[in-house]
């Protein structure tokens, strides 16, 4: 049995045009901000202050009057690693604005612009995020303050990383060109939770430039510590109507609860504009409703916002100004909020949305085994971390079943079955780790996958059993996601699980991921 693999599109190359033209300890390559999970944190030394995390911050007290990160300092360094932006001034909120808040009357992805930096993956994850308060509040707390008494310099952050909440700590200095901000901001100039996040993001990775170019999925996973899957919308595009109305109603019932964060992506390097979409971009999906078509029937619409907030917006049916709004009752439209704002926020066909577009990302805070929209009930979930080593654990695809055979093996156990069945439905992601944090060395995410064997045996698997074996389920084709993500319904008995790369004597390090309703155990075999 051969193995393929598949490369999905990068979002985010262009940036908005210019007007006038148990997780583990390993230390992450990030300029140093995080080691072995500890961020160090220089603060005045007239500052009485606690992290929130205990045991995973270390007070400095340094002769400084507001706080200066010396781990992502206010210099070209934190900027880009392969060019220069002359003319760059870093200043606090303080010095733009008076009287500066991280919020003001709460986010909405009304807030969230794109500025000088092709990262609309990240940004269009942060508007999905923004629409549901008590998940940003999580990301950045809020009433941290940037000016006044208690204005400290210091802005308090977090993302998922890899099994776990890391703190990230940053001072409030921001990149500007004549005062202006020259990355993400917020639509209200007294606001600033956007940008600083994007600061914080941005040192986790090492430097805004790793920034440029991404996909959603993995900002909205670090944002929710959701599991997030990737559709191809081109073959939902030509899927019979029983498909296309199943994805639809799912969406529909996860947005409405509020169970999901969704993207969608364009394909393109070169910042074209078609129709009003902008080609290598991400957008977000914001809304998704039925609507009386005035004959006999409903149509199927979508609501989808760009990142730039500005007028460049899809002009084809269904669009801000187009006529077919005229045959929708008032009280309809203003239901599902239908307006004509040049605030890159529009609607469209579900149909045009799947030829249009080329993927979309949708996350949920957990997983829903059945794909009806709504959370599934989790009893357990197991983390493993582990690692590909040349020469010894990297063996590749099944392309060598000898090869192949020398890649870690884990045996899970399936011992219960769900509530009034026959089976436990579980899901497994596999994540590869710290590569874009490693971009300026050149490291790029490799193509992973994983593949399940239902065994008799709880010993590993050689190379000579697995020529002869058939998959129970797999991760499918190879790809260079940084997580990939299957569920199945397991009956009870053992089973393993191969992670493995395409090609062998890749080193990376890994996570695996499984939630599942009632208790299994996962264990690495030796």
């Amino acid at each position: 049995m051969g193995c393929n693999s598949s490369q999905p599109d990068v979002q985010g190359n262009g940036e908005i045009p210019n007007s006038t033209k148990t997780a583990d300890r390993r230390v992450v390559t990030d300029n140093g901000s995080i080691e072995n999970g500890i961020d160090v944190v220089e603060v005045p030394p007239d500052w009485e202050w606690i992290p929130e995390f205990q045991g995973k911050a270390v007070i400095k007290p340094v002769k400084r009057e507001k706080y200066l990160d010396t781990k992502f300092p206010p210099e070209p360094g934190s900027l880009f690693f392969s060019r220069d932006l002359n003319g760059v001034e870093w200043k606090r909120p303080n010095e733009l604005v008076n009287d500066p808040e991280l919020e003001i009357g709460g986010s909405s992805r009304s807030d969230v612009l794109q500025g000088k930096l092709g990262d609309c993956w990240f940004l269009s994850s942060c508007a999905a995020v923004a629409g549901m308060q008590k998940i940003l509040d999580q990301v950045i707390p809020p009433n941290q303050s940037l000016f006044g008494e208690d204005h400290k310099g210091i802005v308090f952050c977090r993302f998922w990383r890899y099994g776990d909440w890391q703190p990230v700590y940053v001072d409030d200095t921001l990149p500007t060109l004549n005062s202006k901000l020259v990355f993400g901001h917020c639509s209200d100039q007294r606001e600033f939770w956007l940008p600083i996040l994007e600061k914080a993001y941005a040192k986790v990775h090492g430097s805004y430039e790793s920034l440029e170019g991404g996909k959603s999925l993995d900002a909205l996973v670090d944002l929710t510590g959701g599991i997030a899957e990737f559709y191809d919308l081109h073959d939902l595009a030509s899927a019979s109507e029983e498909t296309q109305k199943a994805v639809f109603d799912r969406l529909v019932k996860a947005m409405n609860q509020q169970n999901a964060f969704v993207t969608s992506g364009r394909e393109g390097v070169d910042v074209d504009v078609e129709d009003g979409l902008v080609n290598g971009h991400a957008y977000t999906v914001t809304g998704a409703a039925y609507i009386p078509d005035g004959q006999s029937g409903q149509v199927r619409l979508i609501r989808v916002r760009n990142p730039w907030g500005n007028a460049t917006e899809w002009t084809g049916a269904w669009s801000d100004s187009d006529e077919r709004w005229d045959q929708v009752d008032p009280e309809v439209k203003a239901k599902i909020g239908q307006t004509q704002k040049a605030d890159g926020e529009f609607w469209m066909s579900f149909q045009d949305f799947c030829s249009e577009f080329r993927n979309a990302t949708v996350c949920t805070l957990g997983p829903d085994f059945d794909e009806d929209g709504t959370t599934d009930p989790t009893n357990d979930m197991v983390l493993l971390h582990g690692e590909w080593v040349p020469g010894k654990t990297a063996g590749g695809c099944q392309n060598d079943f000898n090869s192949y055979a020398k890649n870690p093996q884990y045996l899970m156990k399936v011992t219960e079955t769900d509530s009034g069945g026959e089976i436990c439905a579980v899901l497994i992601g596999l994540m590869q780790k710290y590569r874009r944090e490693r971009r300026k060395e050149g490291i790029t995410e490799l193509d992973i996958g994983f593949t399940v064997y239902k065994v008799e045996d709880s010993g590993r698997l050689k190379g000579e059993d697995l020529a002869t074996m058939s998959p129970f389920m797999s991760s499918g084709a190879y790809t260079n996601l940084r997580e990939v993500v299957a569920n199945a319904a397991f009956p009870p008995g053992d089973y393993i699980i191969i992670p493995c790369t395409y090609d062998a004597d890749q080193e990376a390090q890994f996570m695996i991921r499984a939630y599942s309703e009632k208790p299994i155990t996962i264990t690495e075999l030796q």
